[in-house]
Parts: C-alpha cells; sequence; structure tokens
C-alpha cells in the first residue's frame, strides 16, 4: 500500500522550489478546479483556465526562488489571488472586465483578496473618469505597447510628447484615487 503524503503549505513551496514533478501534480489536481471554476464564470473556458494555472505557476515559482518569499494566507489562497490577478488582467486587456464575478467556495483567508478586489474597483472607478485620450493611452501602455507605436496610434508629433502625457495621465489618475475616501479606507486596513 502507498503511504499518503500530507501536502503542508511548507512542503508544496519546497517541493516547487526543487521542481518536484509529484507536488507540481499535487497541486494541479487540487487546485485546477477552483481555478477553473473562476475563469469559466468569467468569461473564459477551460483553455483559458489551463492558462491561467500555468501562468500563475511560474509567478509563484519565481516568487519562491527569486524573492524574499513570506506567506501571509494559506498558499492555496494565495495562489487562487494570482489566478484571479491574471484572469482579470486579461479580461481587461480584452476590453471585457464588466463585472467579476466572485468566487464563493474560497473562504479561508481570502481578506486578502477581497482587499485586492476593492482597490482595482477603486482603480477602474477613477480609470473610467479620465478622458478617453487617457484611457487609450495607459491602456496602450499596460499592453505594453512602445510609446513610439502609442506616438504613432494616437497621432502624437514624438514618443517624448506621449511619455509627457502618460505621466500626466498616471498623475491625474492617482490624484483622483488618493483624494478618494474608499482610498484611505483601504489603506488603513492593510
Amino acid at each position: 500500500m502507498k503511504k499518503r503524503i500530507l501536502y503542508t503549505d511548507k512542503l508544496i513551496i519546497e517541493g516547487l522550489r526543487n521542481k518536484e514533478h509529484r507536488v507540481i501534480e499535487h497541486v494541479y489536481k487540487t487546485w485546477f478546479s477552483s481555478i477553473e471554476s473562476l475563469v469559466l464564470r468569467n468569461n473564459g473556458g477551460t483553455e483559458d483556465a489551463e492558462d491561467v494555472f500555468q501562468d500563475a505557476l511560474v509567478v509563484l515559482y519565481k516568487k519562491i526562488v527569486f524573492e524574499d518569499f513570506t506567506l501571509t494566507s494559506a498558499l492555496k489562497t494565495y495562489f487562487y489571488s494570482i489566478c484571479k490577478n491574471l484572469w482579470m488582467q486579461r479580461l481587461y486587456k480584452k476590453g471585457k472586465l464588466t463585472g467579476f464575478n466572485n468566487m464563493p467556495e474560497q473562504t479561508d483567508g481570502t481578506e486578502e483578496t477581497d482587499l485586492t478586489e476593492e482597490k482595482f474597483a477603486l482603480y477602474k472607478k477613477h480609470f473610467l473618469q479620465l478622458s478617453d485620450d487617457c484611457k487609450k493611452i495607459l491602456t496602450l501602455f499596460l499592453k505594453k505597447v512602445s510609446l513610439k507605436a502609442i506616438a504613432g496610434i494616437m497621432q502624437h508629433s514624438s514618443p517624448d510628447y506621449t511619455k509627457t502625457r502618460k505621466y500626466l495621465c498616471q498623475k491625474e489618475l492617482k490624484k483622483r484615487i488618493v483624494n478618494d475616501p474608499e482610498y484611505k479606507r483601504l489603506k488603513n486596513e492593510r
């Protein structure tokens, strides 16, 4: 009879750090269904969920190996947050982020996730109030379009002018967010 391994967060972190196949397989078997459910409820398919899951594993691996990694919640909750943020970014880039259906089955330690969601909602609220020019510049910048290409798209005289406009748009967005009473509340909840 095969001995069953109890996969603690510490064991999973060490296994991922060492690229242990059995740990990666365990993570996929036990965590994928909740990620798939999240993506399916929010304008995606199983293939999208697989892509997000793989990307999140890479993000988690890099954090574990290359950063001073400190876990402040359950590892599964932390991973779920990474997946959720990656999926929200993809929807945003596709212009399909209209509302985000929350994850009812994820209740252990989701305070961190809820806070992230509130911060994103605050960002989105003020982003949508910017001028169309600013929204377009910042969206292109978030999609990692070069300043030169953005200058061409926006019909600006030079990439330097585009860089200045981007800076001013970011400054305006930051000012709007910081002056929102909700920002002060969220900042105090950290």
